[in-house]
């Protein structure tokens, strides 16, 4: 994840997926919109994306569940 772009997209490379968001990472702000745009982009409710690793930090594990 990159807090603090101009611009929030999503970009896929090999093995992991690259989100831009434009929150800071302060008070938990870039997460909540890394949540919400993953949700977006799956097609899922944002209950069901949970990031499980790496909280504090740009590189995350993150689940999401098909709600389906």
């Amino acid at each position: 994840m990159v807090p603090g772009a101009k611009k929030e997209k999503i970009i896929k490379e090999k093995d992991f997926i690259k989100v831009y968001v434009k929150e800071p990472a302060q008070r938990n702000k870039a997460n909540k919109r890394l949540v919400e745009l993953l949700s977006e982009y799956f097609g899922v409710k944002k209950t069901s994306v949970k990031i499980l690793k790496g909280k504090f930090g740009r590189e995350k594990l993150v689940l999401i569940e098909n709600s389906n």
